[in-house]
């Protein structure tokens, strides 16, 4: 991080504690660190998290007793029962001002979510989306771009029982109708997208994912998560 050429420790304790933002790569090893002792993925470390990273590391549990002697009086300043990340670089870089830390949350938020990113769902292919589309062609002979749900039994798509779980999952306008879309997503494998404009599905594995974007301070990144990484990042203004 720049300070390999001093010769003791000492020194480069020094030269940290004039650092006022550390690089990209600190904050990217930072949040790799944050993300093994954040074990339950809350957002926040208590000191049971913390010692039991360490306890699972003995060769580094000087290092866990030299953090947790300046992450407590922190702490408890704050009225907080856990630390959050802000702490964590308010330790490393102590000269950062607010417009530092701010700018190291940003690395550290997009670092985060690439982390976090789960694989994308393959797309329908075209030959079976191309087939799936000139079906519904039939369904629709008004040519209205829609259907009643009916016809799916009436074709032998679906059992009747099927119908009122079809309708509450796809029927968004309480119209009892459907597009060409929505015939795609009901007929797509599970964990495959059935277009480009779905954005959450349910993967192999029977978890939830959803596609999210993320946009500050010129930095962006558009991935997968799963639904319960998600709702741990619901602070992060994902869209």
């Amino acid at each position: 991080v720049g300070y390999e050429h001093l010769p003791g420790e000492k020194e480069r304790l020094d030269f940290l504690a004039h650092l006022r933002r550390g690089s990209k790569a600190d904050i990217e090893k930072l949040c790799e660190l944050w993300c093994k002792l954040d074990k339950d993925n809350s957002g926040t470390v208590d000191v049971e998290e913390f010692v039991y990273y360490f306890k699972k590391r003995p060769s580094e549990k000087i290092v866990g007793k030299r953090c947790l002697r300046y992450l407590m009086p922190i702490i408890r300043a704050s009225g907080r029962e856990s630390a959050v990340k802000e702490d964590f670089l308010n330790i490393m870089w102590p000269k950062a001002s607010s417009e530092d830390i701010q700018e190291m949350l940003g690395d550290f938020r997009h670092h985060r979510l690439r982390l976090c990113a789960s694989k994308p769902p393959k797309m329908l292919s075209e030959k079976r989306r191309m087939e799936l589309e000139e079906e519904f062609a039939t369904f629709d002979e008004d040519n209205e771009g829609e259907v009643p749900f009916r016809v799916l039994v009436d074709k032998g798509i679906v059992d009747r029982s099927m119908l009122p779980y079809l309708r509450n999952k796809y029927d968004e306008n309480g119209r009892g109708r459907f597009g060409c879309k929505k015939y795609l997503e009901m007929l797509a494998p599970v964990g495959c997208r059935a277009h480009r404009e779905v954005n959450k599905l349910l993967d192999k594995g029977g978890g939830y994912k959803r596609l999210v974007t993320w946009k500050r301070g010129g930095r962006n990144i558009q991935c997968w998560l799963l639904l319960e990484d998600f709702k741990a990042m619901k602070d992060e203004q994902l869209t």
